[in-house]
């Protein structure tokens, strides 16, 4: 018999009202200021920021939690582990996963961290619970939470940034199950290279600075240096290929591609040279509808493809992201 780690249940949170383009347009007109071309490559149209200072990365984790729990049909009594993935935490102590712990009565959860790669920090984190499930007997139930909040490390004055990167959390119960079949979390390949690891950087002036009320303004907050992304699709794809050969799997056996949801056009590019025809079936971007929330949009992408009816039992599904700096890692799921 093979332990499986199969995702039980999913769930998302964001703030609750969308900003669409025409009011990104507005503001960076009125400073002159060209987003339209930006948009069109990302394929946004609309998403969320926090507008208020009780929502946080960690209130926003909660209510994934709750809500990935609920569609589980389980009580947080039976979690046994929780991971937060963030790299915006409210808490550098505790753990924000302490914090959820509590908020959510997980009183059985006797392993809980935090975890930090950035965009790729689901994939990454859902690829170790499994391999730490499946070694560890009395470890049978995880939830692992991932939420953002960008839009308060960035000058909103920023045209790149501020369209960019907006707020969200996203969260998945696994569950180890016995089955005569591999399915759920069968396999993970990740890359770096990190050549630009100071083209993105925040807090721009590093922590210490900034806790001592060194570093203000700008120092502060998100700094980007403008760079190609242009080696995303070529990177991906080898990642992709490589993971699907040692699977004994070609890239049209893939039911359903879930990129992380930053840019449209890198995605698809990166389908073409798979030789992938994109479609509503295969391909899934929610990214026009809810923008880029980091490491939590594989869960939105899985959410809106379960809702859909997209996903059946059985059907092979990849999981691809990039972090800056750079960081890739590309997952394989069997539902």
């Amino acid at each position: 018999m093979k332990q499986n780690i199969q995702i039980k249940g999913v769930g998302i949170y964001h703030p609750p009202v969308p900003v669409t383009n025409e009011q990104l347009y507005e503001h960076f007109d009125a400073r002159g200021i060209e987003t339209r071309g930006l948009m069109k490559a990302l394929g946004r149209q609309t998403r969320y920021f926090v507008t208020n200072d009780s929502e946080n990365a960690l209130t926003m984790g909660i209510e994934a939690a709750n809500c990935a729990i609920e569609n589980a049909g389980i009580s947080a009594e039976d979690l046994d582990m929780i991971v937060f993935v963030t790299d915006t935490p409210e808490y550098l102590l505790p753990s924000n996963a302490l914090k959820v712990h509590q908020a959510i009565g997980a009183m059985n959860a006797n392993l809980v961290y935090d975890l930090n790669t950035n965009c790729t920090g689901m994939i990454v984190a859902i690829d170790q619970v499994a391999k730490v499930m499946k070694a560890t007997p009395n470890l049978n139930t995880a939830l692992v939470v991932a939420s953002t909040v960008f839009s308060r490390t960035v000058d909103k004055n920023n045209s790149f940034l501020r369209t960019a990167y907006n707020d969200g959390s996203g969260a998945f119960v696994l569950h180890k199950e016995s089955s005569n079949a591999e399915s759920g979390v069968i396999d993970t390949v990740t890359k770096v290279n990190s050549a630009n690891h100071d083209l993105l950087v925040y807090p721009k002036a590093g922590l210490t600075p900034v806790l001592h009320g060194n570093a203000t303004g700008e120092d502060a907050l998100f700094n980007f240096i403008p760079h190609s992304v242009d080696y995303f699709s070529e990177e991906w794809k080898e990642l992709i290929v490589t993971l699907l050969e040692r699977n004994g799997l070609t890239a049209n056996d893939i039911k359903a591609y879930m990129f992380q949801q930053f840019s449209n056009d890198q995605n698809i590019e990166t389908l073409s040279k798979l030789g992938v025809e994109p479609t509503e079936d295969n391909y899934v971007f929610v990214g026009e509808k809810y923008g880029y929330m980091g490491a939590s949009c594989i869960a939105f992408a899985f959410h809106d493809a379960l809702k859909a009816g997209k996903l059946t039992s059985g059907d092979y599904i990849l999981f691809v992201s990039v972090a800056v700096g750079y960081t890739m890692a590309v997952s394989l799921y069997r539902i």
